[in-house]
This record gives structure tokens, C-alpha cells and sequence, in this order.
């Protein structure tokens, strides 16, 4: 589980697989994880999702590069834990699960628990006690055929997996401001007033605080401005819409959207939305994991949280990726 410190046990499990019970010889030529029922992206730290038994569990978190005091704690799990990260450039950890944030990128952390288990059996004849670990089941009292004790040790290996993206600290915080808006109104002629927005609006007030405001202190640009800003000052990310399986996305890039319509405006841009982050769900059918994300926009009467397409509601497509804190 995730703890935020050493003294604060109540965290977040992230992504965790379904124990395997191997031998230490089929592992070394194959290890076959699955994952767990889909569940919500979330923040560290967001503990009204946390379950008073710490039960609850999520399939990928944030936390942003420099960020300290992050641990991932395998509470009451016993045995020998080795850490191992896809990316270490991104993402390193310490021998006790502490998270050390590198660089902003994506990475996945598996946990692998190794425990010995000793399981005693006995060459069976008629009657013959059967033991299973330390427990004795079916015993007849009347069998006195001596039996010979085999004991064998059995590799126990559990395997978790968890899914972190590392962004900069000002994507983080705007994340959460933004998610704090989820359920507001949505209006254009109210779009700068307390619990209204628009899509442009959202994203200006959950970036300005931090000193991102689009070229304009004062008052949201449009979600054109805005894409202009980004391409202007070296902060576009992809030109076109991005694959989830690429792992490129992380909490805070902007994602606009245009027409083949000319508006009178850069690119024909007239949306934009905010990538809140990735979630893992379990195929029922197949067993396979599957990637995917939401995002954060003003859109239709609300702020609300949808998933990412790469084709909008009204018929449109991303004209490109922004990272305003690249």
C-alpha cells in the first residue's frame, strides 16, 4: 500500500495483481500477472477515497518530480520484497518503497514478495494421515502404518504492479484545482465568475494561480489563444491526437480540439480539455489489462470528467497536445 510517510499507514494499493504461485524454475523462464478490476486514477493524498481499512485500491497515481516523503508500503505482507522500476530514469525506489521522482514521464513498479513455504506430505497407503502445511485433515486414530515424512519447500512469489506518472509540481496542483470544479456550471457569459466556467476558463483558472496565465493575467484567453500561446512558446507536445499506449500523456497537458471549419481563429480551435490521468481495468474476457484516461473540460452544462478521445462530442479531432509547464 501507499503511504505518504513512515508514520502515516493508511494509503493507496495501487494496480494489484492477482498472486501466482510458482516455482522458482517456471519463474525464471515466465511470470504471467494480471491485473485488478478497473478503479479510479487519483492524487497521493486524496483520503476520501481511502477505505478506514486501507481496502480500497486504484490503479495509477501522481506525484509530481522533486516530491518527497512518498512510500510504497506492502503493509502486512511478510517475506523478502524486491523493487524493480521499467524506467529508472523517471522513477527510482528505495529499499523500504520510498518513491524518488527523477524526471516527468510515466513508469511501472513492480513489487515481487518472496516468501518459503514448507509443505509436508506423507507417502500414502490405506488410511494414511494427510497433512497440508501444519494442519491434519482425515487422521483415522486406527492407522498404524508408519508412513515416510516428505517435506517439501515451496516458492511463494506475490507479484504488485503500480502504475506512476511523475509530472511538475504546477501540473499537479492544476489538476486538482481543476478537479475541484468537477460539478460547476457550465456558461460562456458567466465563464470568470465563481462557480461558472467554460472550457478555456477552467483551464486559465486552474493554471493562473501558478503563474501559467496564456499570455494574460487578468482574463482567460480563448481555447484558440491558448493553443497559440502553447505553440508559440515551445509547450506543444504532439501535433496530432496521442495513442494511450505510448505512456507520452501526463496529468495537465491540454488537449485542443478543432473543426474543418473555419471560426476565424488559430487552427480552428474551439475546445480544449485537460488530461486528468491513466487508469488500468481488467478485460473480463480476456484477462488482459487495458489502458485508459480521463480528462477534465467545461462542457454541455458542467465541468465534468470524461474519457480521453481523440474525436470530440460535436464531431471534432485534436488538432494538437499542449504541455504548458514543459
Amino acid at each position: 500500500m501507499i503511504r505518504r510517510n513512515r508514520w502515516y499507514q493508511r494509503g493507496i494499493i495501487i494496480l494489484k495483481a492477482t498472486t501466482v504461485l510458482l516455482t522458482a524454475s517456471i519463474l525464471a523462464s515466465m511470470a504471467q500477472l494480471s491485473s485488478c478490476a478497473a478503479t479510479t486514477w487519483t492524487f497521493w493524498g486524496d483520503e476520501e477515497e481511502i477505505s478506514e481499512d486501507g481496502s480500497d485500491t486504484v490503479c495509477v497515481a501522481t506525484v509530481y518530480k522533486g516530491q518527497t516523503e512518498q512510500f510504497l508500503d506492502l503493509e502486512d505482507v511478510e517475506g523478502e520484497i524486491t523493487w524493480s522500476v521499467d524506467r529508472p530514469e523517471v522513477l527510482d525506489i528505495g529499499p523500504d518503497g520510498e518513491l524518488i521522482p527523477l524526471k516527468v514521464g510515466n513508469a511501472m513498479v513492480t513489487a515481487i514478495v518472496n516468501t518459503d513455504e514448507t509443505a509436508i506430505d506423507f507417502d500414502q497407503t490405506e488410511n494414511a494421515s494427510i497433512f497440508t502445511g501444519s494442519s491434519i485433515f482425515g487422521q483415522t486414530q486406527e492407522d498404524e502404518t508408519e508412513n515416510e515424512e516428505l517435506e517439501e519447500t515451496e516458492n511463494t512469489e506475490t507479484i504488485y504492479q503500480y502504475y506512476i506518472s511523475v509530472c511538475k509540481k504546477k501540473a499537479y496542483k492544476a489538476v486538482k484545482k481543476a478537479r475541484n470544479a468537477l460539478g460547476a456550471v457550465y456558461s460562456q457569459s458567466k465563464r470568470m465568475k465563481k462557480g461558472y466556467y467554460d472550457c478555456s476558463s477552467l483551464v486559465w483558472r486552474s493554471y493562473s494561480p501558478y503563474g501559467i496565465t496564456f499570455g494574460d493575467e487578468s482574463w482567460a484567453p480563448t481555447a484558440a489563444d491558448q493553443g497559440l500561446w502553447c505553440e508559440e512558446n515551445g509547450k506543444a507536445l504532439a501535433s496530432s491526437a496521442t495513442e494511450l499506449s505510448v505512456g507520452k500523456l501526463l496529468p495537465g497537458d491540454l488537449i485542443f480540439y478543432t473543426k474543418d471549419v473555419d471560426n476565424g481563429r488559430y487552427k480552428n480551435i474551439y475546445h480544449v480539455a485537460m488530461f486528468e490521468g491513466y487508469e488500468m481495468e481488467l478485460d473480463e474476457e480476456t484477462g488482459e489489462t487495458i489502458l485508459s484516461a480521463t480528462m477534465i473540460e467545461a462542457s454541455g452544462t458542467n465541468v465534468v470528467r470524461n474519457p480521453y478521445r481523440t474525436g470530440s462530442n460535436s464531431g471534432g479531432r485534436i488538432a494538437f497536445i499542449g504541455r504548458p509547464t514543459k
